[in-house]
């Protein structure tokens, strides 16, 4: 059986959209803010369960038929396959107010990506509640906090953007726009490809602005490594993207201008 069958990019983005639907109908009732980061709830349970577990078999499909490893495939292989390409990345998550978060900070501080390190790094929304849960939900229900949702989410997110056979998918989802005068690069898979260290193609896209996109979060490519810089005289998004992240790209620039 070909990989092409036995990997459907579009159900991948589908069952995403759905967790990321139902976490979108609960911040309706309990918005995102510091007083509720470590509200709980059954419905995170089943949220935070279907995230961590689709990252699972994302990253185990990759591991086991692009990197051909075998036998027991755990966090400690992902650390050792992804954690360098994931660490710095940041996403903008559109709460009661756009805010910067990184799925993977917990994995920055590390100099050794060997999975024999993974242990001194664990994510918390991994280990903490994803785990947890997964062993004994009815015991650790009160490990699915909406931290911990908000970041698992947001690990799968950045994931699916890292994974090369989910790319045209994201053209059929609409979460990467194309238009040649809008600034989108002629081939903005090659930007994707050089932030993630996949290939070569940073000197093209640090001139050119590209946004990949879902309901919940922004990843602006490129942009939590360096290869776009804030423009010091006109801070302006000139790629295709939704407006509320081109007004928060502005403020970004602005912040960083302040504090310079």
């Amino acid at each position: 059986m070909s990989d092409s069958v036995r990997f459907s990019a579009n159900n991948v983005l589908d069952w995403y959209i759905e967790a990321e639907n139902m976490f979108a109908d609960f911040l309706e009732y309990v918005p995102y803010c510091e007083e509720h980061k470590e509200v709980w709830s059954p419905k995170l349970v089943v949220i935070l369960q279907e995230t961590c577990s689709q990252l699972d078999s994302l990253w185990r499909w990759e591991a086991e038929n692009k990197h051909e490893k075998k036998g027991k495939i755990n966090i400690t292989e992902y650390f050792g396959l992804y954690g360098e390409a994931m660490a710095p990345r940041w996403v903008v998550f559109w709460s009661d107010e756009p805010r910067k978060i990184n799925p993977f900070a917990a994995w920055q501080s590390a100099d050794d990506f060997s999975k024999t390190n993974s242990n001194n790094y664990p994510l918390d929304w991994w280990k903490e509640g994803y785990q947890k849960i997964k062993h004994n939900r009815l015991e650790h229900c009160t490990c699915a906090s909406l931290k911990r949702t908000v970041e698992a989410l947001a690990g799968l997110f950045l994931a699916i953007i890292g994974t090369e056979k989910c790319w045209d998918a994201l053209w059929e989802h609409n979460w990467v726009f194309w238009d040649k005068e809008g600034g989108t690069p002629p081939d903005p898979f090659r930007c994707i490809r050089a932030d993630f260290g996949l290939g070569k193609g940073g000197d093209m896209c640090s001139l050119l602005h590209m946004a990949v996109e879902s309901k919940l979060f922004t990843y602006p490519v490129g942009l939590g490594k360096g290869l776009i810089t804030a423009n010091k005289k006109n801070p302006h998004w000139k790629g295709n993207c939704s407006n509320r992240f081109k007004a928060w790209y502005y403020d970004y620039c602005q912040s960083l201008r302040d504090n310079q």
